[in-house]
């Protein structure tokens, strides 16, 4: 249910990002692959504005490999 309020509350790209990055937990994901399921451009800015928006809340940890905070497996 936290993992459906967040994709909502980002809406776009952001929850794109951060549904792939949440369907491989509890592993990690490749940023290029990530970026890539997500139908967004790894180089882009806007791929770096949705991670670190996601980061900065907390949804998401790593740079280069990404992982979807524990919090919403528990």
């Amino acid at each position: 249910q936290l993992l459906e309020y967040w994709k909502h509350e980002l809406g776009g790209g952001a929850a794109r990002l951060l549904e792939v990055v949440a369907s491989v937990y509890p592993d990690s994901i490749q940023r290029s692959e990530a970026a890539e399921q997500a139908n967004l451009s790894g180089q882009s800015g806007t791929f770096a504005t949705y991670l670190a928006r996601l980061r900065a809340l907390e949804l998401v940890k790593g740079s280069g490999e990404l992982k979807a905070s524990d919090e919403f497996f528990e």
